[in-house]
């Protein structure tokens, strides 16, 4: 697969190449860095990172498609979600979703006053605004971004496919121990992986209920970022419902004795494959989500589970197959979203909604 991947244009190869050098810094500086630090620089460094650059990324043109871009109506269902004056969306990508949201509480008379975006690249935050604005101009005003969580916030939290996004660790069941995943240098002064005895004692905890699903040499991931996001949205929240959505399995698949090198994957130009050495900021690096481990440290946390269920549930439960087009073409466009966003064979089963509540 790396050999069929299109090689990028010299401009974006020159922005991989100064990531790289930051990468090789990283790992000169300290013998060698976690792969969730691999990870967190390939899509986080400030203008390098994947999600920190102009690049484009979502729809079409991009890397993947999300369900937003999909078909309006995955927006329109949320939307019939919202029974308060304040919507947060955490991570708004493109800004179609958000477009979308707003353009059908304007349609339908509800009431909101704001909209808050919570998104850290400037960049995404200039097409976000722009998207508004080309869907749902009269709702501009109520949009407002923010760098961090309010202080205190009440009202409907949306997270779509940003789990995904957060680094794991990685991780080698090996010797009857769990090792995990470094990233160094090789003499050819190429990215290899090494495996240390360092994985954190909150994962070996966890991963010890496998066990018996673990070959020798089985690779795989969990993400530890998970417990600190959702303790840092439980403080910053008051009776708030959060609704995250994402592609995933309950830890019983997820660990599966046949599920032996993990869900790591990554994306380019619509090509997915496994390289994540792959021209380090120019690709998207993902994992699917954990969510009995989500839902085992909210619960911790004190939030309330109001529902787990697979994404073509959730929408058909919130009307999705009441819409329909008086033109024939976009009645036939509403059928391939659905499509899409309902099969199992699709996107219906592989994303999950999970619904929390904080009081």
């Amino acid at each position: 697969m790396k050999n069929q991947l299109p090689t990028p244009p010299k401009v974006l190869q020159e922005q991989s190449d100064a990531l790289k050098a930051i990468l090789k810094q990283q790992i000169n500086e300290h013998n060698g860095i976690s792969f969730a630090e691999y990870m967190h620089t390939c899509l986080y460094t400030p203008g390098l990172g994947y999600y920190s650059s102009p690049l484009t990324k979502f729809g079409k043109t991009g890397d993947f498609v999300t369900a937003p871009e999909i078909s309006p109506l995955f927006s329109y269902c949320l939307a019939r979600c919202i029974a308060h004056d304040f919507v947060l969306e955490i991570g708004a990508g493109s800004g179609t979703m958000a477009a979308h949201i707003l353009q059908y509480l304007e349609n339908n008379n509800m009431p909101l006053k704001h909209y808050y975006i919570l998104e850290v690249s400037a960049d995404l935050r200039a097409k976000q605004k722009e998207m508004i604005n080309s869907i749902a101009p009269n709702m501009l005003d109520k949009v407002i971004w923010l760098d961090d969580l309010p202080e205190k916030f009440n009202g409907i939290v949306f997270a779509n496919e940003l789990l995904d996004a957060m680094p794991v660790h990685m991780f080698t069941f090996q010797n009857n121990q769990f090792l995990e995943q470094f990233i160094e240098i090789d003499t050819g002064d190429n990215f290899k992986v090494t495996l240390r005895d360092s994985l954190p004692e909150k994962a070996k905890h966890y991963l010890s209920q496998f066990k018996n699903n673990f070959c020798e040499g089985y690779s795989s991931e969990i993400n530890l970022a998970i417990a600190p996001w959702l303790q840092n949205l439980y403080g910053h929240c008051e009776n708030t419902q959060i609704i995250l959505i994402d592609y995933g399995f309950n830890k019983e698949t997820y660990y599966h004795a046949e599920r032996s090198m993990g869900t790591l994957m990554c994306h380019y130009q619509h090509m997915a494959h496994d390289d994540v050495f792959f021209y380090p900021g120019l690709q998207d690096i993902t994992a699917h989500v954990d969510f009995s481990f989500v839902m085992e440290n909210a619960e911790a946390m004190g939030f309330s589970i109001e529902q787990y269920c697979t994404q073509a549930e959730f929408l058909m439960e919130n009307g999705i197959l009441e819409y329909a087009a008086d033109d024939p073409v976009e009645q036939y466009q509403l059928a391939q979203g659905l499509k899409r966003l309902l099969l199992p064979s699709e996107m219906g089963e592989l994303f999950k909604v999970l619904v929390l509540h904080t009081f």
